[in-house]
């Protein structure tokens, strides 16, 4: 599978069916990292991706309630 795994659904890493809610996905990862600056999930390698679900998506920083 081409691309990057930082930016994969969890459809995407489980490897089911994949359709256009995973461009989605990772059209939202890409806009979370241009307002904010950073990866919207605290993970240290795309290994820990698995775990997606587990962790909570990181608060958005002061000033950008702006753009939202």
């Amino acid at each position: 599978m081409p691309g990057s795994p930082l930016y994969f659904s969890p459809e995407m890493l489980r490897e089911s069916i994949l359709g256009l809610n995973d461009d989605v996905w990772s059209l939202g990862i890409i806009c979370y990292e241009i307002l904010c600056g950073y990866f919207p999930f605290d993970i240290s390698s795309p290994s820990e991706l698995s775990n997606i679900f587990e962790k909570e998506i990181r608060q958005f920083p002061s000033g950008t309630d702006q753009f939202l």
